[in-house]
């Protein structure tokens, strides 16, 4: 009886030194090398950057610094594109893309979107990593949110909104000029709002989320990503809607 236990305790242990290698060997460093930062009109994006092969890590966050820096600080799509393609096999880049709309000359309709990567024709893509637990917490300065809502779906080029089982609405707080998005099935949003009489309005978005890799025996992943987004109301010389966007510093509330 006792030789019989013994083989089980041996076969435990060694059970449990094989997952832990395999732990060890699948679990592989995941760097941040920068955002960058493309503006089209009334729409705008931020890609972020993260690689898992360390020799390219100096050499993208060079490219991201040197993009973000470039005369008219705006990043054509090839440009973006040709980049990202030349590190796709070493590299994770969600995208984050807002957009404004003016509804009347106080009210506004903004939108934003969150992609795992997008493809040379700027469609979805399914790259190695994924993101996963996205959230996002967004604040209006001189001015009131109206509606706060989860995105819709694209039916037939429609946007149209879906119904969701099981899934909690989007909350509207600090006397409505702060909300609340809690993504399960979807991973987009929309919210008006008006802007104060003389005043400029802009919407401060901070994302939460972590990252893991789509192969379950790989077990990279990073915990407590945030990503801070302005958008601010601003208009070209010929008066049309040019949104001015910006990044911010995110930081996480601790627990007690």
């Amino acid at each position: 009886m006792k030789f019989v236990i013994g083989i089980i305790i041996v076969a435990l242990l060694m059970g449990a030194l094989v997952t832990y290698l395999v732990l060890m060997l699948n679990s592989i460093d995941m760097v941040y090398c920068g955002d960058i930062i493309s503006d089209s009109g009334s729409a705008a994006s931020v890609t972020r950057i993260y690689t898992t092969d360390l020799s390219a890590d100096q050499a993208l966050s060079e490219i991201v610094i040197a993009m973000n820096n470039s005369e008219d600080a705006v990043i054509s799509d090839d440009e973006l594109t040709e980049i990202l393609a030349t590190y796709q096999n070493v590299i994770y880049a969600p995208v984050f893309t807002v957009t404004l709309e003016q509804a009347d000359t106080s009210t506004f309709i903004l939108t934003g979107s969150v992609y795992n990567g997008l493809d040379e024709k700027g469609e979805p893509t399914s790259p190695d990593f994924e993101y996963k637990d996205l959230g996002l917490t967004l604040g209006v300065s001189n001015g009131t949110i109206l509606a706060a809502q989860n995105v819709y779906a694209d039916d037939g080029n429609e946007e149209v909104f879906i119904e969701r089982n099981r899934v909690v609405d989007p909350v509207i707080t600090d006397e409505s000029r702060g909300a609340s998005f809690a993504f399960h099935d979807c991973d987009s949003f929309r919210i008006i709002f008006t802007q104060s009489a003389n005043q400029t309005a802009s919407v401060t978005m901070a994302y939460t989320y972590d990252v893991e890799a789509v192969n379950p025996l790989d077990f990279t992943s990073i915990s407590d990503g945030t990503l801070g987004i302005t958008v601010t109301v601003a208009y070209d010389e010929k008066g049309n809607l040019d949104p001015q966007i910006s990044l911010e510093r995110v930081v996480l509330a601790q627990a007690n």
